[in-house]
């Protein structure tokens, strides 16, 4: 299949809910053709699989970073149990992972449903 024909039958990394991108749909065309290739030839087996990766790594390096909000840091950070200081790395750490759940979650899932078409 072409990608254009795999993206109709199982879905673009592009319009995943929830997941909204940093590039506009231009450029988001323009990286496919330049970073994934093979966007016109029909690929199928190890090859389509492998385009399909190639797709789902541009997808993730142009993702829009979430917002965090100071409400989110502050609940983070909390009290510690010994009640004399934050704990920063916790709080980084606890941040991080939450954001990168909301964020990747959806294309993990995209990318479970490209694979299974394959």
């Amino acid at each position: 299949e072409t990608l254009d024909q795999e993206n109709l039958a199982a879905g673009s990394f592009a319009a995943v809910q929830g997941c909204p991108m940093s590039v506009s749909d231009r450029t988001w065309e323009h990286l496919l053709l330049s970073e994934v290739g093979n966007t016109q030839h029909k690929l199928y087996g190890g090859s389509q699989y492998h385009r399909v990766l190639r797709e789902f790594n541009l997808a993730t390096r142009c993702l829009r970073l979430p917002t965090i909000t100071e409400d989110e840091i502050a609940n983070a950070a909390g009290i510690g149990e010994t009640h004399d200081g934050v704990n920063f790395l916790r709080a980084a750490c606890v941040i991080a992972l939450e954001k990168a759940q909301i964020s990747f979650d959806p294309l993990l899932d995209a990318l479970r449903l490209r694979i299974s078409h394959i």
